[in-house]
């Protein structure tokens, strides 16, 4: 019976070392390794105003959901 005793807790401690061992074990880098190819440079984006007609558009599509949106019995 003393003997089950020792064994469980030997058991009990191991499950515990071997926990902190692995978790400890666990780290990550958050960012990838730096390569000689890696660019310091980069091109910014070139953007377009939207046309009268893509803006006309956007606007019925808008007043559209607003109207719907408006009308609505809750």
């Amino acid at each position: 019976m003393e003997q089950n005793r020792i064994y469980r807790k030997i058991a009990v401690l191991l499950a515990l070392l071997t926990t902190l061992l692995v978790s400890a074990a666990c780290g990550y880098a958050e960012l990838p390794p730096r390569t000689s190819d890696a660019t310091s440079s980069y091109l910014t984006p070139t953007g377009t105003f939207p046309s009268e007609q893509e803006k006309a558009a956007q606007k019925a599509a808008k007043d559209e959901y607003n109207s719907f949106i408006n009308n609505q019995n809750i």
